[in-house]
């Protein structure tokens, strides 16, 4: 029986370690995951690329042990996203150490046109810190945001508390296994978060938070969103690797303030660097702007990255098949006045019958108008016949009119 082809995806993972750049250079030398793993060991070595750890250990992690940990995960009631799946985070697609695969538990919500913000700070952040952490968090959520946070004490947990407070969704992205007791003040927290929201990891079951995971696991927080709020941070501090991360993945990044408190050094260091200073979610957005479109469009994070984006050929979904038809627009002669038709829904059938299925917020990116016009318009479309809707904010042509 054939092994799953997330099985080879963790695999890989398990070989190259979590956050290893070399993942992309690899799967561009010898193709996919499977095809990898077929090249054997000889071929990886004449590539010249691994240590001798490395070597090892993709030679002793096989596929199978990765179907282990498939089928372990799903007994614990963790979903397990590789790139070939649809609902893995396309953002992450473009960075230079993209995950192999995530597990997560409960549902991640859509990016299409909302923003993704991160709310980072201490673990022994100010009361008063927290309470503006809390009013962050309310207030962006309100506006339509998910935030996302590292489920620790002080500033996380006040960031996750604020979005659920205020009905709205967050993502909690761990430095350990799901299923490892980490914090356990906090296990209520992330209870209630898979309930609400998504607990995601690129770590197995059971992993147990060691300190070189937490830069590993940073690189998500700042990587899944389109801004950064710096909420408190030492002078050396997993804010401060966080907000650096969140720069060279071309990330906004903000120091977030309410009037009563003094700023921690790290934010101050920040505030030195030119980092903006955020009061109030009005504030974030407008510094946002349409950084939002163009993350969740997956901008390449350096020049490495901007040659290839090798994970973007693994995009599947439940019609992987359809999107393999050339699609044909009607001749002249066959086409049908288009009547009752708003301008923009003119302009977007011509885009969308000029390929496949499309992301909405790649229509809105290209034709320079936003995401809820894309939107209107699409739905126009559907209603008249003229084009299809798929499963997270996707459209393609009818192929005929009905």
């Amino acid at each position: 029986m054939a092994l799953d082809n997330r099985a080879y995806w963790l695999w890989l993972q398990q070989g190259l370690g979590a956050g290893s750049r070399k993942l992309q250079p690899f799967l561009k030398r010898f193709g996919s995951p499977r095809l990898c793993f077929e090249a054997g060991i000889e071929a990886w070595r004449q590539w010249e690329k691994f240590s001798q750890k490395e070597l090892e250990r993709l030679v002793f992690y096989t596929p199978s042990y990765g179907d282990a940990l498939l089928r372990y995960a799903q007994a614990l009631d963790e979903t397990v996203l590789t790139p070939e799946q649809w609902g893995y985070p396309r953002p992450l697609r473009y960075l230079a150490d993209p995950p192999c695969a995530l597990y997560v538990k409960g549902k991640l919500p859509f990016f299409e046109g909302r923003p993704w913000i991160a709310i980072v700070g201490s673990r022994d952040a100010s009361e008063e810190e927290c309470q503006a952490a809390h009013r962050f968090a309310v207030e962006l959520s309100k506006a339509g945001a998910v935030i996302v946070s590292g489920g620790a004490l002080g500033i996380d947990g006040a960031a996750h508390r604020g979005a659920l407070d205020a009905e709205g969704e967050t993502v909690c992205v761990l430095g350990c296994g799901l299923s490892y007791p980490y914090l356990s003040a906090q296990l209520p927290l992330r209870e209630e978060i898979a309930m609400r929201g998504a607990l995601l990891t690129e770590y197995p079951p059971d992993t147990p938070p060691l300190p070189l995971h937490f830069p590993v696991r940073n690189r998500l927080i700042s990587g899944l969103c389109d801004g950064v709020i710096v909420m408190s941070a030492g002078e050396k501090s997993g804010s401060l690797v966080t907000a650096r991360l969140a720069v060279k993945q071309g990330r906004t990044v903000m120091v977030g303030v309410s009037e009563k408190e003094s700023l921690s050094p790290g934010c101050e260091k920040l505030l030195a660097n030119g980092v903006p200073v955020v009061s109030s979610a009005e504030e974030v957005l407008s510094f946002l702007g349409n950084r939002i479109l163009e993350v969740q469009g997956a901008k390449p994070e350096t020049e490495e990255t901007q040659s290839f984006s090798v994970l973007e050929t693994y995009v599947a979904s439940p019609e992987r098949e359809e999107q393999k038809v050339v699609w044909k627009t009607l001749e002249p002669e066959e086409k049908k006045p288009l009547e009752g038709i708003s301008e923009d829904g003119e302009i977007l059938l011509r885009k969308i019958n000029g390929g496949g299925i499309r992301q909405a917020s790649d229509l809105a990116r290209e034709l320079s108008i936003p995401v809820a016009r894309v939107l209107a318009a699409a739905t126009e479309l559907e209603l008249l016949g003229y084009i299809r809707s798929y499963s997270g904010g996707r459209y393609g042509p009818a192929g005929s009119r009905r």
